[in-house]
């Protein structure tokens, strides 16, 4: 077992570094406990509402009710809450099988045994969950159990929305150009060869100062280049050591919007995740309401999701998001 927690511990600490390590994590957690999909989702601070961190093997419609609705009508997920250890399906004292949540979500996805760990920091406070899921109905094993215990407050700090990263531990990718901006004098410096990147140093400043602001340590959007190239923009907030060091690091890579979106439909859902309904969503993008209904249709049918909220959810968590409807 000591060797599996410092395996998965070398993977928590690459999460602590760099978000694209959850997958690769949950997929070992769910190695770890025999489990066919495994999700991994934070709590804003502010609002309390569950974001989705990672997902693998979940059906869209599955990870939609995990997130948005799991932590507030299943007496399970309460109960794990209330006890703060790692609980299966067959360690919650009443008949799982017979809740809302298995009936109608889980069984009919075929899953039949499962684990939940409510992550916490090491002060106690409530940072997010981790779920995992089974099409088998053996449970998981009482070492798996304690190895995810042994992990649950690292996982948390991993994770934790509050965390401000030092630039240090910001990871680029070799496909990736990085600029950096530091919003109190107002500077950005660019690498060499970034002649062909999407914004200018005044929209960049912009981004840095929105990312500044806002209550998320990350933004992410993205942008066509002159020559119509796609690009995916994500800035981060870092720890600035000094009132002109810089605070915002801004990382650039080509890459066309997944699920085939186009960039009319990415404006649509950013001023959507905004809480524009389609009147108002008609009159900023000055066109009629039938085209924004017809788009909208567009958009929940390539995210597969079932409902305007479903794929509001997927675009922030996701930032499927458009610079010029972000500003």
């Amino acid at each position: 077992m000591l060797s599996s927690v410092a395996a998965l511990g070398r993977l928590v600490d690459d999460l602590e570094r760099s978000r694209a390590a959850a997958e690769p994590l949950l997929a070992a957690l769910a190695r770890l406990t025999s489990c066919d999909s495994a999700l991994l989702a934070t709590a804003e601070p502010s609002t309390g509402r569950h974001r989705l961190l990672a997902n693998v093997g979940y059906p869209q419609a599955v990870a939609d009710f995990v997130v948005n609705s799991y932590p507030a009508i299943c007496p399970g997920y309460a109960f794990t809450l209330r006890e703060g250890l790692p609980a299966r399906m067959c360690d919650i004292p009443f008949d799982y099988r017979a809740t809302q949540t298995y009936c109608e979500v889980l069984e009919p996805a075929g899953f039949h045994e499962g684990v939940t760990v409510c992550l916490r920091s090491p002060t106690g406070r409530y940072i997010g969950m981790l779920t995992l899921s089974s099409t088998d109905r053996r449970p998981a094993s009482a070492e798996a159990l304690l190895t995810l215990a042994s992990l649950s407050t690292r996982l948390a700090s991993a994770t934790d929305p509050r965390r401000v990263p030092r630039s240090a531990d910001l990871l680029v990718r070799d496909d990736e150009m990085l600029v950096t901006v530091a919003t109190g004098p107002g500077s950005v410096r660019f690498p060499m060869g970034a002649d062909d990147l999407p914004l200018s140093r005044a929209e960049l400043l912009a981004v840095g100062r929105l990312t500044a602001r806002s209550r998320r340590d990350r933004l992410g959007f993205f942008q066509q280049d002159r020559h119509r190239r796609w690009w995916a923009i994500r800035a981060q907030r870092t720890v600035r050591v000094d009132p002109d060091a810089p605070d915002i690091v801004v990382t650039f890579r080509k890459q066309e919007p997944p699920h085939g979106l186009t960039a009319r439909e990415l404006d649509i859902l950013t001023l959507m995740v905004a809480g524009l309904p389609n009147a108002d969503i008609a009159a900023r993008l000055n066109t009629s309401m039938s085209t924004v209904k017809t788009h909208v249709e567009h958009v929940l049918c390539k995210l597969g999701s079932t409902s305007r909220a479903g794929a509001v959810g997927i675009a922030s968590d996701h930032l499927l998001l458009s610079w010029s409807q972000l500003e």
